[in-house]
């Protein structure tokens, strides 16, 4: 198995078996984002943050860092290797760079932050487990772990239970789509509702009207996930044509045709060249539309776009829908 399937994917794979968490940082890390805020743990809506908005801000210089070692001709196997050897040794690489980077430029929580502050603003209750949320363990599945993904999934309903949840709101499109596709097929009783946050504020809306208003010439990146295993596409445009002032350019391949971007799956780990080249052809794509700003929702997305900007040296605004929302409903 070690001979047959790529570094990344069994550091993937370890990192979710060990420390709940697709980066292998410590639980602590999990909820420092909402320090502060007060909210509940229990509840029968659960707010899912998910790894990627919690995690990416202490995760990009790790992959800032295998890309690095390409560059200078070591291989990413090679590099994994290396991580996975200081593991066995009781050094946790990601566990010392979220030390180092907390207190960095975090351009992903701040999504977690809106998504809190457009909730309190529509008097939503929710609640958040914090270090206690499980991790959905979705690349388990996809990379064809299926004990480990089905344990996982028993662990997660278990602690969902606990907390009293009926709903669960995910944020992350790969968390949702795992939530409510996959967890049912391996868990008996399932019995949770799961909606993304796209999908849940548009209903939101339907039963508080707000205004929401912004002058902005858009184009969307529909995730994978949202447009192909959630097909929630035509809900997000929906999302988006609520608010006055908001011009939406379609990029040519777009809803369930979106042209992926470079990310997802550990494709970042395995093969970084190639992630970094996709991601910088899709932004030349959505750039096509003339549009100033590019929309989308995930936050594997987030990354892999503004990498992709960087690559083809674009001035451009990056937005996830939540802080897009939140500056037109502030507006």
């Amino acid at each position: 198995m070690k001979n047959i399937v790529p570094r990344g994917y069994m550091l993937l794979k370890d990192n979710i078996v060990r420390e709940d968490n697709l980066f292998g940082f410590p639980s602590k890390v999990k909820g420092r984002w909402a320090e502060g805020l007060s909210l509940p743990r229990k509840g029968e809506r659960l707010l899912f943050a998910g790894c990627g908005y919690q995690f990416m801000s202490y995760a990009e210089p790790l992959l800032e860092k295998i890309k690095g070692m390409e560059d200078k001709g070591v291989s990413v196997d090679r590099a994994l290797s290396f991580t996975m050897g200081l593991r066995k040794l009781g050094v946790n690489v990601p566990a010392l760079l979220s030390k180092v980077s907390f207190g960095r430029e975090d351009p992903y929580t701040t999504v977690l932050l809106d998504a809190v502050r457009i909730l309190k603003r529509l008097k939503e209750d929710f609640a958040y487990l914090g270090e206690e949320e499980p991790c959905c363990g979705s690349p388990l599945y996809y990379l064809g772990f299926f004990e480990d993904f089905a344990r996982k999934a028993g662990e997660a309903f278990r602690r969902f239970k606990e907390a009293g949840a009926r709903e669960i709101i995910g944020i992350v499109p790969a968390c949702t789509s795992s939530l409510k596709n996959l967890h049912p097929k391996f868990v008996d009783g399932y019995d949770l509702e799961v909606k993304h946050f796209v999908e849940y504020l548009d209903e939101a809306f339907d039963r508080k009207p707000v205004k929401l208003r912004l002058d902005r010439t858009v184009t969307i990146h529909d995730p994978c996930q949202i447009a192909r295993f959630l097909e929630i596409s035509d809900v997000l445009r929906r999302l988006l044509s609520r608010v006055e002032g908001l011009t939406v350019l379609e990029a040519p391949t777009s809803r369930e045709f979106t042209m992926c971007c470079g990310g997802g799956t550990g494709l970042e780990f395995t093969l970084p060249e190639l992630s970094l080249k996709i991601a910088a052809k899709r932004v030349r794509e959505l750039l096509e539309t003339g549009a100033s700003t590019i929309v989308t929702c995930c936050p594997g997305c987030l990354m892999q776009l503004r990498h992709g900007a960087e690559a083809v040296r674009a001035e451009v605004e990056i937005l996830d829908v939540v802080q897009l929302l939140s500056q037109a409903l502030e507006g």
